[in-house]
C-alpha cells in the first residue's frame, strides 16, 4: 500500500493494491500494523446520484477516526480540519473515491467528514476508531462559506439530503 500526505496534518491518502485475476479483484483495506485501532464499521448504501452526506464530526471525548473507501460506484469524499490550533484549520482535503481506484482516504480525529456520491447505487465502507456516541455527533452545513468546499455538483442541481442534513447550522467557529 502507498500512503500520500495531503497538506492538512493527518489527512492521508492511501493507494491500495489490488490484485485482479478472472473471478475479480482482492485487496487489503486496514492493517492494524498501519494505524489506529479500529473499532466501528460503516457501510452507507446511497441510491441516487448526487446524494451529499455531511458535514459530520464528533467532539471530544468520542472523537473519531475514519478509514473511508468507495466499494460501489464514485464518490467524492471530503475532510475538513477543524482543530483551531492547527495551520490548516477550516481547510479541506477532497477526494474521488470508486471502487476500482483502491484509494482509501485517512480522516483523522478533529476533522469532519462527508461526501458526494456521484453515481446511482454507491456504496462507502468506513471505519472508525471509535463508536458512534449520539450525544457528541455534530452536523453543519455542507456548503457553509466558512468552509468553502467545492462539490463536484453539476449547475443547477441541489444534493439529495436527509433532514438533519439539509436543517444543520453553519459551523461556527
Amino acid at each position: 500500500m502507498k500512503m500520500t500526505k495531503t497538506k492538512i496534518a493527518g489527512v492521508l491518502v492511501e493507494k491500495r493494491t489490488i490484485h485482479r485475476d478472472l473471478r475479480g479483484g482482492f485487496s487489503e483495506l486496514w492493517e492494524p500494523a498501519s494505524s489506529e485501532a479500529l473499532s466501528q464499521a460503516n457501510l452507507s448504501s446511497n441510491l441516487e446520484a448526487f446524494t451529499l452526506r455531511g458535514m459530520h464530526y464528533q467532539e471530544a471525548p468520542h472523537e473519531q477516526g475514519k478509514l473511508v473507501t468507495c466499494v460501489s460506484g464514485q464518490a467524492y469524499d471530503v475532510a475538513l480540519d477543524l482543530r483551531p490550533a492547527s495551520p490548516t484549520y477550516l481547510q479541506w482535503h477532497g477526494e474521488l473515491l470508486s471502487e476500482n481506484s483502491g484509494i482509501v482516504l485517512h480522516v483523522p480525529k478533529g476533522c469532519a467528514h462527508g461526501f458526494l456520491t456521484l453515481e446511482p447505487r454507491t456504496s462507502v465502507l468506513y471505519f472508525t476508531t471509535a463508536a458512534y456516541a449520539p450525544a457528541s455527533g455534530r452536523t453543519f452545513r455542507w456548503d457553509d462559506p466558512a468552509a468553502s468546499i467545492l462539490w463536484p455538483l453539476p449547475p443547477e442541481t441541489s444534493p439529495v439530503l436527509n433532514p438533519r442534513d439539509a436543517e444543520a447550522p453553519n459551523f461556527i467557529a
